[in-house]
């Protein structure tokens, strides 16, 4: 029951705020958004078991497969960073490009093409920590001078790393969590509702954003407003505080 009430109410939250797809995408040409860079981050900890596997299309995967559409009509200059993090190579002290020395990818054919590979060779470690991703974002931000998006693909085993996303908050850089798998996501839930400079972070539960996309002729176009529900107002608030 209180799953169904959570999935009831992220309906609700959604259809409330932009009712459709090109309502959102509206708003943020309105508050000014012109190009976004794009981050993706990896989670290959072990507590992620068969989230990983390939045998059939995975959460990663799907994931990846909804975000494109709307995540293309906004990247301008047609690159994807991609790096993993809680592998045996990283485990909680850094990231790493996705597949060997590659961070850099110009279509989501070629992103997907990497994890797979990624996904089949990497050995999975851990203990999870956004540290590294959220100082990656920056060093990467402070680079480009661009509005930048970090979206963080996890299973949900991780520090508590709520002060780094309060200092990111300097930054013109908007998180945002995908939760994948059955674990408790509870203290991600938290860090998402606390704001430093303004409210950087977000998150949402795969499962229950592919809920909605079942019997959905457009299920990117749900994905699209869960994920991007927060930039135009996180935009505006980054002009404010004069970050762009």
């Amino acid at each position: 029951m209180g799953s169904e009430q959570s999935l009831q109410e992220k309906v609700k939250e959604i259809q409330n705020k932009y009712k459709s797809y090109e309502e959102i995408t509206n708003r943020m040409k309105t508050a000014g958004i012109e190009a976004i860079q794009t981050i993706i981050a990896f989670d290959f900890s072990a507590s992620n078991g068969s989230l990983h596997s390939t045998k059939r299309e995975n959460p990663y995967m799907h994931t990846i497969e909804l975000l494109q559409p709307v995540l293309e009509k906004f990247d301008k200059d047609g690159k994807i960073y991609a790096y993993r993090f809680g592998c045996v190579e990283s485990k909680s002290e850094r990231v790493v490009p996705l597949l060997n020395e590659k961070a850099e990818f110009t279509s989501y054919n070629e992103l997907i093409e990497a994890y797979t590979e990624a996904a089949e060779t990497i050995c999975q470690c851990g203990p999870t920590s956004f540290i590294p991703i959220i100082n990656k974002a920056i060093e990467q931000q402070k680079q480009s001078g661009l509005l930048t998006l970090c979206i963080i693909l996890t299973d949900g085993a991780v520090q508590n790393d709520r002060q780094y996303f309060n200092d990111a908050s300097k930054f013109p850089i908007s998180f945002v969590g995908v939760g994948v798998g059955k674990e408790d996501f509870g203290l991600i839930e938290k860090m998402a509702a606390q704001k430093g400079k303004f409210k950087n972070f977000s998150f949402l539960k795969f499962d229950e954003i592919q809920k909605l996309t079942i019997k959905e002729e457009r299920p990117d176009q749900i994905m699209a407003c869960a994920v991007l529900s927060e930039l135009p107002e996180q935009y505006l608030a980054m002009k404010k505080l004069k970050y762009l």
